[in-house]
């Protein structure tokens, strides 16, 4: 029985190793299938790039990937220059509204001036001419028709304001004389 038990033993051993070389050949199986996979995986990728290379040589195909680049880099800076003109354009748009705006507001004072004046002047009972007094409101008359341009447009800003309310007077009394 002890001879039994030695060999059962040793027997047990042999199965073992033999197991561990069986899993070994498994492992090792596997190993050479996936080297066979991505050998094929290669074929079928160089087949590919020789028909690239067959269709367009590898010198044409860096002249385009350069030109690419240059276009790419000029449309890059063309973006930043359109960029930052319309910035300056939206900058000189806010400045044109805002001077728009003051010259709206300048405009409806001075619309407001020339009411106020209509209000207090259709009070006021205007006396009748001499003959001296129609030569000189004639002269002034034609200076008016010389200056109506200044008073239909309230753009120039430079007259002070006396001399604009006077204009607008000799302008209101021609109106109603005629």
């Amino acid at each position: 029985m002890a001879k039994d038990i030695v060999r059962a033993k040793r027997n047990i051993r042999k199965m073992q190793v033999s197991q561990s070389k069986l899993r070994s050949v498994a492992f090792r199986l596997g190993e050479i299938t996936s080297q066979i996979a991505i050998q094929n995986a290669m074929i079928v990728t160089t087949r590919a790039l020789v028909s690239v290379n067959r269709t367009m040589p590898a010198k044409t195909l860096q002249s385009i990937m350069n030109r690419f680049e240059r276009e790419n880099m000029i449309m890059e800076l063309n973006g930043d220059t359109i960029s930052k003109t319309l910035e300056d354009i939206d900058d000189d748009d806010d400045e044109e509204l805002l001077e728009e705006e003051e010259n709206e507001l300048v405009d409806q004072v001075l619309l407001e001036m020339g009411l106020e004046l209509n209000k207090k002047l259709s009070t006021v009972k205007i006396p009748t001419l001499s003959s001296a007094n129609k030569i000189n409101h004639q002269k002034l008359s034609n200076k008016k028709s010389s200056s109506s341009s200044l008073l239909s447009t309230s753009s120039s800003f430079k007259e002070d304001d006396d001399s604009l309310l006077e204009k607008r007077l000799e302008n209101l009394l021609s109106e109603k004389k005629n």
